[in-house]
């Protein structure tokens, strides 16, 4: 989820998150930073914090894994 600072909009409301098994979201603002985990863990989520190298990886990896999906040939 990178929704430019509107996360915070976004849990004001919690209903939503019983339908979530799992989200990446990009954070924005010292106030989401704070608040949407302390959210997420009384929801019983467990965080994970990702590197920038953490990320890199995990999009080289879905991109490959999921690239017959986009409806391209392999070349």
């Amino acid at each position: 989820m990178d929704i430019e600072g509107a996360e915070g909009k976004l849990f004001e409301r919690r209903e939503w998150l019983s339908y979530v098994k799992q989200t990446a979201i990009e954070l924005h603002s010292q106030e989401n930073i704070k608040r949407i985990p302390a959210i997420l863990r009384e929801e019983e989520f467990n965080l994970r914090f990702m590197s920038k190298e953490d990320l890199a990886k995990a999009t080289l990896r879905n991109g490959l894994l999921h690239l017959p999906s986009l409806g391209y040939p392999l070349l």
